[in-house]
């Protein structure tokens, strides 16, 4: 994260106070399907377990925060803290194109606020499929398939 601080003295005095994330110590790929929902894990150091911890996107200002862990749940996100772990875990449900993209975990402190990961949400079209692969005693391959309320099932002789 960057910050600058620019002070200009004309016939009155004024500040301005800018601050932008451009790192931090992990990058975490996530994929979701639209619809579903992604769970985004951000370790933490030890140390923070009593800090407020937040999933925020953009440049991670005021109106760029998503949830926050005294929060709990906001919209489609939800968020909680494992302390004894150093793990914070944002949930974001009923995913859409416009979800894909970076976001941040981000612990709260004075000063400049602490960015454990960067976060890159890919959001693919389609069903979630699970596919079993499996051989019986006839050396038939069966392939179970689930998506999205449809469940099949193909069989293949070989």
């Amino acid at each position: 994260m960057w910050c600058i601080s620019l002070q200009f003295t004309l016939s009155s005095l004024s500040l301005v106070y800018l601050c932008c994330v451009i790192g931090a110590a992990e990058i975490i790929q996530v994929f979701g399907y639209e619809g579903k929902e992604a769970k985004v894990s951000c370790s933490y150091d030890e140390g923070y377990e009593s800090y407020e911890k937040y999933l925020c996107r953009n440049d991670c200002g005021s109106d760029d925060i998503l949830i926050t862990t005294t929060e709990a749940r906001k919209n489609r996100y939800s968020i909680s803290d494992d302390k004894h772990k150093w793990v914070f875990t944002a949930t974001i449900s009923n995913l859409n194109q416009n979800d894909a993209g970076k976001y941040w975990c981000g612990v709260t402190r004075s000063g400049k606020d602490y960015y454990p990961a960067e976060v890159e949400l890919k959001v693919e079209k389609g069903v979630e499929k699970i596919s079993i692969l499996k051989e019986n005693k006839y050396k038939t391959k069966v392939i179970s398939s689930q998506g999205q309320g449809t469940q099949g099932t193909n069989k293949i002789s070989t």
